[in-house]
């Protein structure tokens, strides 16, 4: 009867288990981001230069946009870092069906998890802006890791990211428009969560965009870039976001006195 109820209770045991890893196969889409890891040895693509894949039909041409894309990403998102480290493997994907595959969309993603550090340029995100966005994100995820990257402000990261993408729905004319010259600013604070920022309604989503790009634009004409370098290894070692971004603020506010 015992050996019975033993057989019973390990049965249950390994159901759970396996509904837990289906669950987890879904929920974190292990399919595509395996796509991602196996991404040099997919005969589909071609490795353009290190850490850069490109469908293996695309023409010469395009191929030479690509790198002018990707050279001056590097060039912005230097300007903002000073040297890069980034991690990150691009993969551009010339349909929206492909950059499914990769976890990716029309436009561009940076995926960074226990996996790895993938950067999925789609379709839409064929151009200097959205290539440096994303070359941005992988940068600070490189710097803090993958776990500190899922806490980081949602705001903050994007703002990091909007400092090198020159769209012109991000500009400070729209932001002055939308602020009355600065005078009426949301509590950036409500934006730390995807949730929070990443909301349906689009035209509320790019204004999001726009509080985050300029509350980060304004505190870096303080801090420059050795603020950025400090509060990232503040956060990376464990600080309070908030209490280093606030101390490195006034810290440079009492040296221009």
């Amino acid at each position: 009867m015992k050996n019975f109820e033993w057989r019973i209770q390990n049965t249950i045991y390994l159901i759970i288990a396996i509904i837990a890893i289906i669950a987890f196969l879904i929920v974190f889409r292990v399919d595509q981001l395996a796509r991602c890891q196996m991404i040099a040895t997919n005969s589909s693509y071609t490795k353009l230069i290190d850490n850069v894949y490109v469908p293996s039909d695309m023409p010469k041409a395009r191929r030479e946009e690509v790198l002018g894309f990707i050279e001056e990403a590097i060039k912005r998102n230097t300007e903002l870092y000073g040297e890069l480290i980034g991690e990150g493997i691009f993969i551009f994907a010339d349909s929206l069906e492909e950059a499914e595959n990769f976890r990716g969309s029309t436009v561009g993603v940076t995926h960074y998890s226990v996996f790895g550090l993938f950067v999925i340029i789609g379709p839409n995100g064929y151009n200097s802006d959205i290539v440096s966005h994303e070359m941005a994100h992988s940068e600070i995820a490189s710097r803090i890791g993958w776990y500190k990257n899922n806490k980081l402000p949602i705001w903050f990261n994007e703002g990091l990211a909007t400092q090198v993408d020159l769209r012109e729905q991000f500009s400070l004319e729209k932001w002055n428009y939308l602020t009355e010259n600065g005078e009426d600013i949301y509590e950036i604070k409500n934006l730390d969560t995807p949730k929070e920022f990443y909301v349906y309604d689009f035209e509320k989503r790019i204004d999001n965009y726009l509080y985050a790009k300029h509350e980060v634009r304004k505190w870096l004409e303080v801090v420059g870039k050795e603020g950025l370098k400090e509060i990232i290894n503040d956060f990376a070692s464990g600080s309070d976001f908030y209490d280093s971004y606030t101390k490195i603020l006034l810290k440079n506010l009492n040296a221009l006195k």
